[in-house]
């Protein structure tokens, strides 16, 4: 029985509504077809593993700053990401010791497929909390606009 729907499934994703006798060569060929059709997801999906890789590079590197935690976190992990104002960013929670607790940061302003974010990296070393880190990440992100926004009216009146 599971073989037959099995073999139903393989016959509709790959030749229509006909039986197919051999289900396990075709379910090889439905495989293939499925990664030919997909390919462009699953370039998008390793893309994806390249930049969240280069936004936690980015997020370690901010954090060591001796103005900021001052060393790299004891733990670190993506915790979401989100789309804002055109550019993709990524939620973290980091601890900063082993019995610490999770705080949240930010990084991104990523761009397409770039690996190198704007420079809205930030965290102001609040607890993390699921529900509202989104919320409190576009507030950073905000804030950090807003800044360099007065930074380069100042620098205009001059």
């Amino acid at each position: 029985m599971f073989v037959s729907k099995l073999g139903t499934f393989v016959a509709l994703g790959v030749r229509g509504s006909r039986m197919i006798d051999n289900c396990s060569f075709n379910l090889g060929e439905f495989y293939v077809k499925m990664g030919k059709t997909n390919r462009n997801f699953w370039r998008y999906m390793e893309m994806n593993k390249e930049q969240l890789y280069a936004a936690q590079t980015a997020m370690i590197e901010w954090l060591s700053d001796p103005h900021e935690l001052g060393k790299k976190p004891f733990k670190i992990e993506c915790a979401g990401e989100f789309d804002f104002n055109e550019m993709h960013y990524y939620i973290f929670k980091f601890k900063a010791s082993l019995l610490g607790k999770w705080l949240v940061g930010v990084c991104g302003g990523f761009e397409d497929d770039d690996l190198e974010p704007c420079g809205h990296i930030f965290s102001n070393m609040q607890e993390y909390n699921e529900t509202t880190a989104k919320n409190e990440c576009i507030t950073m992100v905000e804030n950090i606009m807003a800044y360099w926004k007065e930074q380069a009216a100042k620098y205009n009146n001059q």
